[in-house]
């Protein structure tokens, strides 16, 4: 009867895991950690859950994400900045694929992404200054 109700128990942690993994690796671990929130569309589906360096120095970080999010096989995650202060997330986009991974897949990592916001938050900050007339001039801040 003890076994039986130890294996019931595991079937039902088991059936408890409500998210999927995917993996992808990269030659190095900066501006990535756990916790880290993983997005798709804006939108956090999942977070870093593990970062480990391999015999061949590279290095392989473990995602959870939600398993309701079907992720085209084609698709790519990379780092992109969020706000202001210079928060980063990784986020999974693109992929026209009607195949989809399935947690315990690697997916391609493709590296930081500069978007527009950079150039727009240092106009920002360069205006700031200007506004503040305390800082330094916005042509000397290149």
């Amino acid at each position: 009867m003890k076994m039986i109700m130890t294996l019931m128990f595991v079937v039902f942690l088991a059936s408890c895991n409500n998210s999927s993994t995917l993996y992808f690796k990269t030659v190095t671990a900066v501006g990535i950690s756990t916790k880290m929130d993983v997005s798709t569309s804006g939108i956090k589906i999942g977070s870093v859950e593990n970062i480990d360096l391999q015999p061949d120095r590279s290095v392989l970080i473990t995602l959870r994400v939600d398993p309701e999010i079907r992720i085209p096989n084609d698709a790519v995650v990379s780092m992109k900045k969020i706000d202001l202060f210079g928060k980063h997330e990784l986020s999974i986009d693109g992929g026209v694929e009607n195949n989809y991974f399935v947690s315990g897949d690697t997916i391609q990592y493709a590296g930081v992404v500069r978007t527009t916001s950079d150039s727009v938050s240092i106009k920002l900050i360069k205006e700031l200054f200007r506004a503040l007339g305390d800082g330094p001039k916005a042509d000397s801040m290149r």
